[in-house]
């Protein structure tokens, strides 16, 4: 239900890169926790010093009692690149200061900038060695808003606004602040990085993404010494949308109180006061106050606030009492909150490099930071860590994120890219069943972005060139024993992140391979697989197993990946040859379910064709998501929204509670029908005045709303107006899935395969065949 059903196919669905927010909203509600310690210390021992032997508790330790001179404010550096880590202290208090959101960005900047030079010269046993104080490739912490991070997803350009970024010093120096180009260092860090830059960063450069949130609580001073105590969690220990969402309802009623205790001022200043009488007899204060009377200072007012106000927890409990109904999600798709701008960020992250195995970014609520790690398994955030009060751990944090190399950042090291003037590619060795093979795979030009999205499969699909580097290109391990039917010479690489439960795309094929050898409805008309790999030290189960977190492996991912001939969209014909290719896949499709193999995720994307004498054949593709046994071999229940049957998006049907039958894929077949006969013509994606985009702005249950109202109310289909290019295949689909719909809607007994596939499907197509 999250953005991964939507991001893999936003240019055949046709939603806007910006309206992806409410799925990856999904994604991070779904999150699981762990304790800083624990992460902290995986995080150090990742940095650790292979040549000397050491503990992962002994480690973070040994790291907790280095940093406590610099929190402290006994380091100084007088020589090269002079460094005072007093000043950490100081830009603290002026951050704890009430002000605005903005304001704080650039005393917190200067803190961390100032710790991260001090850090460098630390030590500890175990621990690797910082990088030289002058190398460009050290991180520093910068502002980047209000400057918006532009992307290319799919042809659709991303703006974002991230408050702070961690970058290299390389490409901070490139943001063009400086007027000297000979500055120094200690510039960048202390006044440069905490102004906004001249020039936008590119996601590619960027490191983390730190995103802040302020309250009008009042923050708690510097402590004047700081030791080495246990963690203390914070009062809102974990953040999510609702909390976040209290929050505000807190400070606008406090707001709300602060506005009636200044009334109540007024009111007495011009109040009589029956106590004290004039010499004329008339009351103090009746009418108008006199210039002079005396009115409670700010501070006396603030000190009253403080002490007469109701709790943060019983103002929110009084909003939700006095609240009808809940409050709707934010509308406007550039500010969600703060915890969905993350998975956003991580988002971009995710889709500048390819395979990128996870993404860790920095949520601050006032003086608490948030560590948040992002893969394709889920996500899990660290409890807060009060950076003011509890300096040290914030410490040990920066000194683990200084030590990160591209591995430690969620960089790939699978792939070594290399660049020409024309174009982008990256090449690959791998040594399969003690047989090297090097694939060498082409790269979109421009810098445009691969996959957009947090958990799930991030498919990419992109051109490639595979051989052996011993033994003939026919010769290649895991090549499938099957006869070639596509004989286009291109072949494409299919890069995925499937689910460790599952059964592998591999081993579905064979199966595939098997039924095709006897059925010519499926010969020809199935991908053509040429060769395969997992590589399994990418399993996002490990990170989980080292925290000790519950169930670590449900839902674990291995990064893979397959090649194949090229394919073609569906969505690019018309007329009768798109029917015509339309229904070699529903057959094969059929002749498939019956053997044994049930595709479970049908949806224009998965429906392609290629060329044979410049006739097309349609090809069902993608059985990732697929099965060769009774029901679902995975954690998730399939499908892509807008084409999955009425029954699965009901409430059983997400909760995985109804058996996943072909007359369901067989509905399936009739969306696509129905979604490229109203949303394409002549091949090609209508631009204005779409039909359904609304079908891909709600979730599963509106969808099924939505739907069910499509096929309720004759009205309402006959307002849609289909294209000329697919007037057949609208009445067809019309047909059939009213047809469907009524199966399901009267609550008809469960039919066979072979009825739901002759009576409905087939009888409702021939006439249209011919």
């Amino acid at each position: 239900m999250g953005a991964a059903v939507i991001s893999e196919h936003l240019e055949t669905l046709g939603i806007d890169v910006k309206d992806v927010w409410p799925w990856i909203m999904r994604d991070v509600e779904k999150y699981q926790e762990c304790l800083p310690d624990a992460l902290l210390a995986e995080f150090l021992y990742d940095c650790r010093d292979p040549n000397i032997s050491i503990d992962k508790a002994s480690l973070y330790k040994e790291c907790l009692a280095a940093v406590l001179p610099i929190c402290n404010g006994e380091y100084r550096r007088k020589k090269i690149d002079p460094v005072d880590s007093s000043e950490i202290k100081a830009a603290l208090k002026e951050y704890i200061k009430p002000q605005h959101e903005t304001s704080r960005y650039a005393p917190f900047v200067r803190a961390v900038n100032c710790a991260l030079r001090c850090l460098g010269d630390l030590a500890p046993r175990g621990l690797i060695r910082a990088m030289d104080w002058d190398d460009d490739r050290n991180i520093l912490f910068h502002r980047s808003d209000p400057v918006e991070i532009r992307q290319t997803h799919q042809g659709r350009v991303s703006r974002r606004k991230p408050d702070v970024v961690v970058v290299p010093w390389a490409t901070a120096t490139k943001a063009g602040n400086e007027d000297d180009e000979h500055a120094e260092k200690s510039d960048m860090y202390r006044t440069y990085a905490s102004q906004p830059p001249e020039k936008a960063f590119k996601w590619a450069d960027v490191r983390c993404a730190v995103e802040f949130k302020a309250t009008k609580r009042k923050l708690g001073g510097v402590p004047t010494r700081y030791e080495v105590k246990d963690y203390v969690k914070p009062t809102k220990p974990f953040l999510s949308i609702s909390v976040l969402k209290e929050l505000d309802d807190a400070d606008l009623a406090l707001k709300s109180v602060a506005e009636a205790f200044v009334d109540e001022v007024e009111m007495a200043a011009e109040a009589p006061d029956p106590s004290s009488n004039t010499q004329d007899g008339t009351l103090k204060g009746k009418g108008k106050a006199p210039a002079n009377a005396p009115v409670p200072s700010g501070r006396v007012l603030r000190a009253r606030l403080d002490r007469e106000r109701p709790s943060d927890d019983a103002l929110v409990s009084q909003l939700d009492n006095k609240r009808a109904k809940p409050s709707p999600p934010e509308s406007d798709p550039d500010r969600p909150p703060a915890v969905v701008q993350g998975g956003l960020y991580a988002a971009e992250l995710f889709a500048t490099h390819l395979g990128r195995p996870h993404v860790i970014s920095l949520i601050i609520l006032d003086d608490v930071v948030y560590v948040w790690r992002f893969d394709r398994q889920g996500t899990f955030q660290c409890s807060g860590v009060n950076f003011v009060q509890d300096l040290p751990r914030f410490l040990v944090l920066l000194l683990a994120m200084q030590r990160f190399g591209d591995k430690e950042w969620g960089l790939s090291q699978l792939f070594r890219v290399k660049r020409s003037k024309e174009d982008r590619w990256c090449t690959i060795r791998v040594d399969d069943h003690h047989t090297p093979v090097e694939l060498r795979i082409r790269l979109p030009r421009h810098h445009k972005a691969f996959h957009y999205g947090l958990k799930g499969r991030s498919t990419n699909v992109l051109p490639v060139t595979l051989r052996a580097l011993s033994g003939e290109h026919g010769d290649l391990p895991n090549s499938a024993d099957y006869p070639r039917h596509n004989m286009a010479g291109e072949l494409v690489i299919k890069l995925f992140w499937p689910e460790n439960s599952r059964e592998s795309e591999e081993d579905i094929l064979k199966k595939v391979y098997e039924i095709a050898k006897d059925d010519p409805d499926v010969a020809g008309h199935v991908p053509e697989f040429i060769w395969a790999h997992k590589f399994k030290e990418t399993s996002t189960a490990t990170i989980r197993v080292a925290l000790n977190m519950a169930d670590p492996f449900r839902g674990a991912r291995t990064f893979c990946g397959i090649v194949f001939r090229r394919l073609l969209p569906i969505t690019d014909l018309s007329d009768k040859v798109f029917l015509r290719t339309w229904w070699q896949t529903a057959m094969c499709h059929y002749k498939l379910w019956r053997g044994g193999v049930h595709h479970r995720d049908i949806s224009a994307n998965n429906l392609m064709y290629y060329l044979k004498d410049n006739v097309p054949v349609g090809v069902v593709n993608d059985f990732d998501l697929a099965s060769t046994k009774q029901g679902p071999t995975g954690n998730e229940r399939t499908g892509t929204v807008p084409f999955m049957a009425i029954e699965l998006l009901e409430h059983e049907g997400r909760a995985g509670h109804i058996t996943h039958r072909y007359q369901h894929d067989a509905e399936s077949l009739g969306w696509v029908l129905l979604w490229i006969s109203l949303r394409y013509y002549n091949g090609a994606l209508i631009d204005r005045n779409r039909p359904l985009d609304e079908w891909l702005q709600v979730d599963a249950t509106r969808c099924h709303e939505k739907k069910c109202g499509f096929m309720m109310s004759a009205s309402s289909r006959a307002a849609y107006k289909c294209s000329p290019s697919h007037e057949e295949s609208w009445q067809i689909a019309q047909q059939f899935l009213f047809q469907m719909f009524g199966l399901h809607f009267h609550g008809s007994p469960v039919k066979p395969d072979e009825e739901i596939f002759s009576q409905y499907l087939l009888k409702n197509v021939e006439p249209y065949l011919h």
